[in-house]
Parts: structure tokens; sequence; C-alpha cells
């Protein structure tokens, strides 16, 4: 994975964090909605995995954005299916579940996708694709603990505008 500048500390477990019970800050409503995260039902899934032992979330970020531009541009549809249909037997569903509107990806802008230096789809290997609609698959059915969803807020700051969509 290229270097950028989405590259940060790893979290890679969970921290203890006093809760909250006033709400005078916006910091205030996301530690909250942290705390009602933890405990419940575990659905064990296989963890992201990264290359080089870091944050694995600027990476799915990368492909999944890569995929959803494909989608969403109906010039680059037939492109994306080309791409997609060797890896059809680990796709959940009809098409991945991070691509659609629902999924986990933000919406940044094109200027921010090109500051932080992510690739294009036909810049990413059909090997990278197929670990990304796994790791993809993975986050359907299982949890995220966290220090993930903490490390996946971390990657995501800097593409969603104050007042943007998630």
């Amino acid at each position: 994975m290229n270097s950028r500048p989405l590259q940060q500390k790893f979290r890679d477990r969970d921290r203890d964090a006093a809760p909250v019970s006033i709400f005078s800050r916006a910091e205030d409503v996301l530690e909250a909605m942290l705390e009602s995260i933890q405990g419940g039902e575990l659905h064990v899934r296989p963890t992201l995995d990264c290359d080089d032992g870091g944050n694995p979330f600027p990476h799915y970020l990368e492909i999944g954005l890569a995929l959803r531009h494909c989608l969403e541009d109906k010039s680059r549809r037939d492109y994306l299916i080309q791409r997609l249909r060797p890896h059809v037997s680990v796709i959940i569903g009809y098409l991945p579940a991070g691509i659609q509107q629902q999924g986990l990806l933000p919406r940044p802008s094109p200027e921010q996708l090109q500051e932080a230096g992510f690739r294009r789809l036909e810049e990413i290997s059909d090997e990278e694709v197929r670990q990304w609609l796994i790791g993809d698959g993975g986050l359907i059915y299982g949890e995220l603990k966290r220090h993930e969803i903490e490390n996946y807020f971390d990657v995501i700051r800097p593409l969603v505008r104050r007042g943007g969509t998630l």
C-alpha cells in the first residue's frame, strides 16, 4: 500500500473510558455511542488484515471507494461487473454491501481522494479486490470492537466534511 497521510498509529485494544452522562460537546455524543456498542452478543469475524501490520482501514477505504466510484458512474458499471465477476463466490448478495448506500464508506470529494493518494480501481489487483470483498462480508455479519471503530473514525475523519454524510 502506498504511504498516505492517513497512515497513523493503529490501536490494537480497547481503551478504558469514563461513562458520559452530560452532553456538552460533540465528542460526548460519539463517546456515548461507543459506550452503547460495548458488550452484547458477540459475532466473531476474521479481523481485517493489512500487509504492513498497521491500520487496515485506509486500505479498506481505498478499495471500497474505488469500487463504489465505478458503481456510481454509469459509464464504468460494465468495468465494475467485469472486476467483480471472478469473485462472485465471496460476494454476499447482489452487490458488496460496503459499496451500497448503507455501507461503511464515507462520501469524500474527488479532491479529498486525490489528496489521500487513493488509487483508481484499474490500479488495484484482483487479489486485493477479492480480499476486500471477503473483509467487507465479514463486517456485515460481525461486530467491530471499540478500538476498531476508533481506528475507522480516525481514518475517515479527513474524508467527512462537517455536516457531511456517513
